[in-house]
């Protein structure tokens, strides 16, 4: 049958302490008071389900229904200081709104813990896919190990979202398993205390936001797996921070397994390690790595976007740029023995704190070098091209390559050569390397051919003259019209009597060689 409650009813509100079974309660408002003991089973509750009374019990068991008095989906309000929901049975919650949380608070001396739903002994509660858990106020709990005795399990195929300001969703349950939605926005937080976290869904963590796995109870627990964390979904990054909580280095890291045909993308921090047999991408932004990524699966930098490694990472890395203008920077540059796959025009690579003297190209090998060493990165196919050195807007060394179409004639701009020896390197077809005096000077040009000319186009070919300077594997050309003047190295070793200068057509003066 059907029992009516709260406002306007006969009984008005009433203190369940015990069991109400097999039927309806019709809840106009406030009309449950929930105490130790109070138990639904199989029931259909329409209206609110009100828990927000500080120290409310419920249990549920055999299913439960709610529903709003018009019959569509309702809403639970778990919001009661230090209150509990328990599934004694395996539950599924569908087609409902929870509200889970309140102001976590001290009352007279004492510790008001958050509201809690949470799962019994060998229990599987279940969030259905039209089912919406979202934290309320600044703490809530959704599962708690102790309670289910590291056998309780939660299963998510709906939404559960933290996007409460400095507000914190704790997910304890032994197992969490999420299918549908997991999102962390707007300052919200959520910790996982887990011992074995499965994401098929996405995971997602906005700006200011963090999803945290802390690590203590996947080392107390007796049922702890191989992986803390294991996505083959998506966890996607807005802005926010992804990280493992090892106590400061009590509790070894454990890698996030990110198993072939799942997804880490997106833009902002990791903090873990990253078993990646599936792919990890820089879209949107920066995406920062401050620990090593193992394993075989790709590593992608989208147009427009930053991979910034902060590890040592190791050989077999294989780094792709997957559009133009993409930015890969490398925080120990020494370090990485990785390859870089698909760089090419507007990509760059970006070195903090270093001030680079020359780059090069040989065989596929980068070579950016300082004062003090030689930096190598492998590259997937030989470079052909200019690369140049630049600065990023803090200041940091930067690589870029600018590639030459065989037979296309297109000059290769020499702008803004800032400092001595930063060296172009020519493709074998031929280039046409050009720019003013200023610019030209001190640039080093590597690959240099009698299919190669150099354009000085603010140089008077009327007046200009040539001297050349032979040294080991290097010979400095000084080309001056008597107001301008400008030295160029080239790699290698030329006859002196088979450089030429002349007219370029538009007021400047072409250098080659050999005709």
């Amino acid at each position: 049958g059907t029992l009516a409650v709260g406002q306007g009813s006969a009984i008005g509100r009433l203190g369940l302490t015990g069991t109400l079974r097999n039927g309806t309660i019709a809840d106009a408002g406030g009309g449950l008071a929930c105490s130790a003991g109070a138990t639904l089973d199989a029931v259909t509750y329409l209206g609110t389900l009100d828990l927000s009374r500080p120290f409310s019990q419920l249990s549920v068991a055999h299913g439960l229904t709610v529903l709003s008095q018009q019959g569509i989906p309702g809403s639970i309000l778990l919001t009661g200081g230090q209150s509990r929901m328990i599934a004694a049975t395996s539950e599924t919650l569908d087609n409902v709104a929870i509200s889970l949380g309140s102001v976590a608070q001290y009352y007279a001396g004492q510790h008001i813990a958050a509201p809690e739903l949470a799962a019994a002994p060998g229990v599987q509660l279940t969030l259905g896919p039209n089912a919406v858990l979202a934290l309320a106020g600044t703490a809530g709990v959704l599962g708690d190990a102790a309670i289910g005795q590291w056998s309780d399990s939660i299963v998510n195929n709906g939404t559960v979202s933290a996007a409460t300001t400095f507000g914190t969703l704790n997910v304890g349950a032994s197992f969490f398993t999420n299918n549908g939605s997991v999102a962390a926005a707007s300052g919200g937080i959520i910790d996982f205390d887990d011992t074995a976290i499965l994401n098929a869904g996405t995971f997602s963590v906005g700006a200011s936001s963090a999803v945290q796995v802390i690590l203590y109870d996947y080392y107390a627990a007796p049922n702890a797996g191989a992986s803390v964390f294991t996505n083959t979904g998506t966890i996607s990054l807005q802005g926010g921070i992804f990280q493992e909580l090892t106590a400061n280095g009590l509790f070894p890291a454990v890698p996030i397994a990110n198993v072939s045909g799942a997804s880490i993308q997106g833009y902002g921090l990791v903090f873990a390690q990253i078993a990646n047999a599936g792919t990890v991408e820089a879209r949107g932004g920066t995406l920062l790595l401050t620990q090593q990524v193992l394993g075989g699966g790709a590593l992608l930098v989208d147009a427009g976007a930053t991979l910034e490694l902060a590890a040592p990472e190791p050989a077999g890395m294989v780094v792709q740029f997957s559009g133009s203008g993409g930015v890969v920077k490398l925080d120990q540059p020494s370090t990485f023995a990785g390859t870089l796959s698909g760089y090419g025009p507007g990509d760059v690579i970006d070195l903090p704190g270093q001030v680079l003297t020359a780059v090069g190209s040989s065989s596929g090998t980068l070579v950016a070098s300082t004062a003090t060493q030689n930096y190598r990165f492998s590259t997937s196919t030989p470079v052909g091209g200019e690369l140049s050195a630049g600065r990023d807007p803090h200041g940091n060394a930067t690589i870029m390559f600018t590639p030459q179409t065989p037979g296309s004639g297109a000059p290769a701009a020499l702008i803004g050569v800032s400092q001595p020896a930063m060296l172009f390197w020519a493709s074998p077809a031929g280039d046409e390397f050009q720019g003013a005096s200023v610019n030209v000077a001190g640039a080093h040009v590597g690959n240099w051919s009698g299919a190669d000319s150099l354009d000085i186009t603010d140089m008077s070919p009327a007046t200009a003259s040539l001297a050349a300077v032979q040294a080991t594997n290097l010979d400095v050309l000084t080309i001056s019209d008597g107001t301008h003047t400008s030295s160029v190295g080239l790699t290698g070793t030329f006859a002196a009597s088979a450089f030429h200068l002349s007219a370029d057509g538009h007021g400047g003066t072409l250098l080659t060689y050999g005709h």
